[in-house]
């Protein structure tokens, strides 16, 4: 079996470096203050570090600061009232959400009905000069196939 420099015809070359510049020193995690001994720790650095993304959204979002806001603000006590969610009649939503859903969906249709009788002359048009174009193609392929026999 021959070898890898036998098969190349030459010493095989050894490997270089995609990089020709310095090397990156090496950073160190404890020195630049990225690890922490406890969770904790980690926490407060994180909170120190986006202190202002934090306070800005504290201001504008919905963020409890203890247990009882908490569960105020996210179990809803059990009301009797029964609501229905067929019922699209609101003051805020826009009209066409107002209007009943199968009234909706009979104007759809007729508008895509009407569409379709306006362009359907254009794609006769279309589907015309289509097959008039494939029949000058092929009867131009037909007669240069007679021609070179």
């Amino acid at each position: 079996m021959a070898s890898i420099e036998e098969v190349w015809g030459a010493p095989f070359p050894s490997r270089q470096p995609m990089t020709k510049g310095p090397a990156e020193p090496k950073r160190d995690a404890a020195k630049e203050g990225r690890v922490f001994r406890t969770p904790q720790e980690r926490t407060q650095a994180a909170v120190f570090t986006h202190k202002k993304s934090i306070d800005d959204l504290s201001k504008t979002l919905p963020i409890v600061q203890t247990d009882e806001e908490g569960g105020r603000n996210f179990r809803p006590e059990r009301s009797r009232v029964r609501e229905s969610f067929g019922n699209t009649e609101y003051p805020y939503a826009p009209p066409s959400f107002q209007a009943p859903p199968n009234d909706d969906k009979l104007n759809r249709i007729l508008q895509l009905i009407e569409h379709n009788k306006s362009a359907s002359t254009q794609d006769i048009l279309l589907y015309i000069a289509t097959g008039v174009f494939f029949l000058f193609a092929m009867d131009t392929f037909v007669t240069l196939g007679k021609r070179m026999k």
